[in-house]
């Protein structure tokens, strides 16, 4: 049975608190910069602060990380500020490889073969006589080296997640021991509660 143990803290100061090289998967999708209200805290840097952040953080993430794990950043934009994930990735070549690039489609219309048009998903309607609705999100794929091998695999996992006090998103860190896996979460911001919780899934 899978435990998942989540705590409220700052990511980086949990990051720095692990061992080196002992995580197997990190997954993040951080605040995008766009202005959004997390509560009480802001989402409104300059770029060039916020690029350092991303650094910054980042360069923990491979500090923790095994020589052939891998790390998932799921990144958008607005229509107004397309460049914001390719500058994050650019931002990062000194610390990562950029293994993969994926593209999750948030919203698809398609015609069926009997000529109805149905549509899949959802996305944020824009009211522009410039833009086009953004329906997709970039997920990159980091790695230390560029040649870690993907493959599907079930292990069972402990969680542990550490909630932030400055910003919203989340890192999830992952760390597979043969019999005995563990998964740190780091969650930053507001949305999750405060107190610390435990629970089990199956």
């Amino acid at each position: 049975m899978t435990q998942f143990d989540l705590r409220r803290e700052d990511c980086v100061k949990g990051m720095s608190r692990l061992p080196g090289e002992r995580i197997d998967l990190v997954v993040t999708s951080p605040p995008y910069n766009l202005g959004i209200r997390y509560g009480r805290f802001s989402d409104r840097q300059d770029r060039r602060s916020y690029l350092r952040w991303c650094r910054e953080w980042a360069a923990h993430v491979r500090r923790v990380m095994k020589p052939g794990g891998s790390f998932f950043l799921n990144i958008g934009a607005a229509p107004s500020n397309p460049m914001l994930p390719h500058e994050i990735a650019i931002e990062l070549r000194d610390v990562f490889v950029l293994q993969n690039t994926i593209h999750w489609i948030k919203s698809i219309t398609i015609e069926d073969r009997d000529g109805d048009v149905r549509s899949y998903g959802h996305f944020k309607p824009i009211s522009s006589k410039r833009f086009l609705n953004d329906c997709h999100e970039y997920i990159f794929h980091f790695t230390k080296t560029g040649h870690v091998e993907i493959s599907e695999c079930h292990i069972r996992i402990r969680a542990i997640s550490l909630v932030g006090r400055t910003r919203a998103g989340a890192i999830c860190v992952a760390e597979e021991t043969r019999g005995s896996s563990l998964t740190r979460r780091f969650r930053g911001g507001r949305r999750s509660g405060r107190t610390r919780r435990r629970f089990r899934c199956s």
